[in-house]
């Protein structure tokens, strides 16, 4: 009997290291490469730090590491001067070992059951060292960065290497006004598709608290008129019930055209929106409920 539980007990470690041997993790995965520490960072620009490259899964003969990078865009404030996209480089400097063990999982292979129509973010980090690669998130069935691979990317400290301005998104009058940038140059639009139709007789009077954004004519890639903020203010109390009395002189007048001139305001509050158009240097104010041809005195009022 000592014998047979000596045969079996062989059989069975046998048959548990071949079960070992077959299992894809056990030679897919790939071991984590040596990193420096502490890892050291100098100023770097973003296509020294970032390559241009096809990013790839953690190949086994990555080498050491002496650093590691993320390329990212940021929208920030400027103090003075808006909001700007910034290209930043950070240097990564924590939770690199746990994530370089999560990047070395292999790949799942694509599921037969249905995944979600949607792309997912590689979560590419650049590794520098014996030699520059680019490293992705490993996968799952859909394609999608594995939990264990999102948690680790999240996880990863970090500290801007460098920040460089690429655009500026939001002007500074617009922040501190909140006018949009840009807004449709809807007199001109609305007269080239007929409407709005005349409902009222008089157009609403401006609520209280009421914000004045002006707009030169400009025109988008398409060719179409498209305003670009150049003033705005709030107006005072004393300033609604003017432009509200210049509202009431108004007339309904089907000569009074809609697409000459080269400014415009619209009015209204941020909460209710802005609903209220006016040609600084034409002829025309215009609301939901209607167009009228507006009086001198309304476009001084809004002219500045």
């Amino acid at each position: 009997m000592g014998m047979r539980a000596a045969v079996l007990r062989t059989l069975v470690v046998a048959l548990l290291a071949g079960c070992a041997q077959n299992s894809p993790a056990a030679h897919e995965a790939v071991v984590p490469p040596s990193i420096a520490a502490p890892l050291s960072y100098r100023p770097i620009s973003a296509s020294e730090a970032c390559p241009k490259a096809d990013a790839v899964h953690l190949p086994a003969d990555v080498g050491s590491v002496t650093a590691a990078y993320l390329c990212v865009q940021q929208f920030r404030t400027v103090v003075g001067d808006g909001e700007w996209e910034f290209a930043v480089v950070q240097g990564v400097t924590s939770g690199l070992d746990a994530l370089l063990r999560a990047y070395g999982m292999p790949d799942a292979k694509p599921t037969d059951e249905a995944c979600d129509a949607i792309g997912y973010a590689p979560r590419v980090v650049f590794l520098h060292g014996s030699r520059t690669v680019a490293v992705r998130a490993p996968t799952d069935g859909c394609g999608k960065p594995t939990a264990a691979a999102a948690r680790a990317f999240a996880a990863l400290g970090t500290v801007d290497v460098s920040a460089t301005k690429v655009r500026r998104v939001t002007s500074q009058l617009s922040v501190t006004s909140g006018c949009p940038d840009q807004y449709k140059d809807m007199l001109a639009i609305e007269e080239g598709l007929g409407g709005p139709q005349q409902v009222s007789s008089a157009p609403r009077p401006v609520a209280p608290g009421a914000e004045l954004c002006v707009y030169t004519v400009t025109h988008d890639a398409q060719g179409a008129r498209l305003g670009q903020l150049s003033a705005a203010r709030g107006l005072t109390p004393a300033q609604v019930v003017e432009v509200n009395q210049a509202l009431t002189s108004v007339a309904v007048d089907a000569t009074c055209t809609r697409h000459q001139h080269t400014r415009f305001a619209v009015l209204g509050s941020m909460q209710g929106g802005f609903d209220t158009l006016v040609a600084v240097d034409g002829c025309a104010v215009q609301q939901d409920g209607g167009w009228w041809r507006a009086p001198d005195r309304l476009r001084a009022l809004v002219a500045a």
